[in-house]
C-alpha cells in the first residue's frame, strides 16, 4: 500500500553555487582601468552587460587612426559590482574559462 506524498517528501536541499571566470588576454595594445563606472562613455556598438564585446567604439577608432591596425578587439569588463571597469584592446580574442562551484548545503 502506498503512503501519502507528504509522508515521504523531505525538505528541499538548498545549495550555494558560485561562478568564476578566468580571462587570458594576449597581444594587448591597451589595458585601461577605471575606478568609477560613472566616468565611462557608453558610446559604441557592443554586446553584453558585465563583459562587453565592442564592434565599434571611440577607443577603437582612435587606435585604428594612430597605429593603422585593422584587426583589433575591444572588451570591457565590469568588476566589483561595476565600481571597477577594465578596457582591453588586443589583436587576438581572449581565452575564457567559466566554472561553477557548489559550496555545499545551506542550513
Amino acid at each position: 500500500m502506498g503512503r501519502h506524498g507528504n509522508a515521504v517528501m523531505a525538505e528541499p536541499a538548498v545549495f550555494l553555487e558560485t561562478n568564476e571566470g578566468e580571462f587570458q588576454f594576449t597581444k594587448c595594445l591597451v589595458v585601461r582601468v577605471w575606478d568609477d563606472s560613472a566616468m565611462l562613455d557608453d558610446e559604441g556598438v557592443f554586446e553584453g552587460d558585465t563583459f562587453r564585446t565592442y564592434s565599434e567604439s571611440p577607443l577603437l577608432t582612435t587606435l585604428h587612426h594612430l597605429r593603422e591596425i585593422s584587426a583589433l578587439f575591444h572588451y570591457r569588463l565590469f568588476l566589483d559590482s561595476g565600481s571597477t571597469v577594465v578596457d582591453v584592446i588586443c589583436r587576438k580574442a581572449p581565452y575564457i574559462s567559466l566554472r561553477t562551484f557548489g559550496r555545499g548545503e545551506l542550513a
